[in-house]
């Protein structure tokens, strides 16, 4: 569930699936290979309208972006939890356990060496430009 202007329940049928398959599939008609799909938060508005179809039919992707946006704004929401409610319906509908993300601290001497630091990186509007 995902309390926009409403409790809304996210779906991911058939329907939700041909949607997702439509958006993300390849200009040739190939068949879209969800293993290779790689989807980031730019595209979490669009799987939201994708599961949020089922229930309103009239609904359509501007509307959809417009209340997670007020959902955003307003607190009631963030980002993360979005993607959360959205990953957890998908393995949820689908069948299969959703893996727990875990995040890890790294001290300072635990960055690998090609990691850019503070130091490496000009201070904005520096003028300092190489090349």
């Amino acid at each position: 569930m995902l309390d926009l202007d409403r409790p809304r329940k996210l779906i991911f049928d058939f329907d939700a699936w041909d949607l997702i398959s439509e958006h993300f599939g390849s200009a040739e008609g190939k068949e879209l290979d969800l293993a290779s799909l790689n989807i980031t938060y730019r595209d979490l508005p669009f799987l939201v309208y994708a599961g949020l179809k089922w229930e309103d039919e009239s609904l359509t992707f501007e509307q959809t972006k417009k209340l997670l946006n007020e959902a955003i704004r307003s607190g009631k929401l963030d980002i993360m939890k979005i993607l959360d409610v959205v990953m957890g319906a998908i393995f949820a509908q689908s069948g299969l356990k959703q893996p727990e993300l875990k995040a890890e601290i790294v001290s300072g001497g635990e960055v690998p060496k090609n990691m850019p630091t503070a130091e490496d990186t000009p201070e904005a509007g520096s003028g300092n430009k190489e090349n």
